[in-house]
């Protein structure tokens, strides 16, 4: 399974649910070995704080629409230019047609939808298309 996510070097995980984030990371390994660096965020500020000292731009975003201090939508603009670019998977219990009015698309962002609980057959998936798009 190393290697499934080839062209994906660094992935910033927006999430303030301890064990989603252990989950997301756990995951992001198994389908990419040792290659990819892994940044855990749980907050905006966090966020605003990845922003001002990132070194590795994003490759992909994973992001919660509800932080415990903010949206989804708040914390993408707090990452600022360290995800320009990046596509976004968003992550969230909430209904898909309430959730894109908390995280419209981002202009020229390819933006994926995956509803929690997640379905890690589904996630595999999403990073292994998302990781072909990139080879």
């Amino acid at each position: 399974m190393s290697q499934f996510i080839e062209g994906i070097r660094h992935v910033v995980v927006v999430e303030d649910d301890l064990d989603s984030r252990f989950l997301f990371s756990k995951l992001i390994e198994q389908c990419s070995g040792s290659e990819v660096s892994i940044t855990l965020l749980s907050s905006i500020i966090e966020c605003q704080e990845y922003r001002r000292s990132f070194l590795i731009p994003a490759d992909l975003l994973i992001l919660d629409l509800m932080l415990l201090d903010g949206t989804g939508k708040e914390a993408y603009s707090a990452l600022g230019h360290s995800v320009e670019g990046a596509p976004v998977l968003v992550s969230s219990a909430m209904d898909r047609e309430f959730g894109d009015q908390l995280m419209p698309v981002v202009e020229d962002v390819p933006t994926m939808w995956m509803p929690k609980p997640i379905s890690i057959i589904e996630f595999s998936e999403t990073l292994y298309r998302l990781g072909q798009s990139y080879a």
